[in-house]
Parts: structure tokens; C-alpha cells; sequence
């Protein structure tokens, strides 16, 4: 199986305050331009925000486009991943 990427749909201010190890930065209301990361439809997407709202729109929407996506959450529930 291969690595999937990692996607913090957060703003870039939130972004750069704190993210997942590893995570890129698309920001939920640009979520289609996911399309535009290498390997993207080859891998799975691994979508999170703060509390797990946002994350679950971006999935929904990655997967309307033919992406195998999955929301891990937020990053509240995933600091042990930091």
C-alpha cells in the first residue's frame, strides 16, 4: 500500500502555528487544487483540520472528485502524531 498524504485543510496561519509531521497545506476552500500534488491519484489523501468539520467537507468533496480520501480528524485528537 502506499503512503498517503497527508493534508492539513486548515488556513496557512493555522498551518504554520502547528501541523502534523509530514502534512501540506491546501486550505479547505481550495481543496480541488489537491488534484495539482504529484502521486494524488495514485495514493490516498489523509485529510485533517482543528476539529474535524472542515476535514469532513474536504473529504466529501476529494471523494465527489474520484479521490480515495479519508478525514483522520482534527488536530486535537491527533497530537500524539506531532
Amino acid at each position: 500500500m502506499l503512503e498517503p498524504i497527508l493534508v492539513d485543510v486548515r488556513t496557512e496561519h493555522e498551518f504554520q502555528t502547528l501541523h502534523l509531521g509530514g502534512a501540506i497545506n491546501v486550505p479547505v476552500q481550495l481543496i480541488h487544487l489537491v488534484e495539482n500534488v504529484p502521486g494524488a491519484r495514485e495514493r490516498p489523501i489523509h485529510v485533517y483540520c482543528q476539529t474535524g468539520a472542515r476535514s469532513e467537507y474536504a473529504k466529501n468533496r476529494l471523494q465527489s472528485m474520484g479521490f480515495n480520501a479519508v478525514n483522520i480528524g482534527g488536530i486535537i485528537n491527533n497530537m500524539d502524531k506531532l
